[in-house]
């Protein structure tokens, strides 16, 4: 496939992955800023239509029923895809089609949850926005005054017994 993308001069280091979603389409999953660039955007494709399943066995399923299908199939690919790319490129890709303005291509929000979740990694919990803190998010400096505490002759005797040398005993 990359041989065939190479005679149609699209550069194979702005490809980051290769799907064919339905017959006849072959989708690239390319950095935004080089959407443009590379070849002609078919933007009635909506992966997630019921249209699309080529499966004879999903036939026979209602037409709200086969687009719940192809909503999972769609997720389950990205999810995937993701999951093949290093870390923080799967991270960022799977939150850029959270946050796309794009229906067809928006994913649900958990998404994030279980990249994190099948990579094992502990998702850091989310900071709260500058504009939304309030005094009592910084509390009051706590002082600690420091402590005198007289040594016992049982903590003499402790120090001494850390002082010597353990012998060895194997035989």
């Amino acid at each position: 496939m990359r041989k065939f993308l190479g005679v149609l001069k699209v550069p194979q280091a702005r490809i980051i992955d290769i799907q064919f979603p339905a017959k006849g389409t072959i989708a690239l999953l390319v950095h935004a800023e080089y959407k443009q660039e590379l070849v002609p955007v078919k933007n009635t494709f909506d992966p997630t239509s019921a249209d699309i399943l080529g499966d004879p066995k999903l036939a026979s399923l209602t037409i709200v029923e086969r687009q719940q299908r192809a909503q999972k199939i769609y997720q389950d690919r990205m999810l995937r895809t993701c999951l093949r790319l290093p870390s923080h490129l799967g991270s960022s890709v799977l939150r850029a089609f959270v946050n796309t303005s794009e229906d067809a291509l928006r994913l649900p929000a958990d998404m994030v949850t279980q990249f994190h979740k099948a990579r094992g990694q502990k998702q850091l919990p989310r900071q709260k926005n500058p504009a939304d803190l309030t005094p009592a998010d910084f509390g009051a400096p706590s002082l600690s005054v420091p402590q005198v505490v007289e040594k016992t002759d049982d903590d003499e005797k402790m120090e001494e017994d850390d002082e010597t040398p353990a012998t060895n005993t194997k035989q």
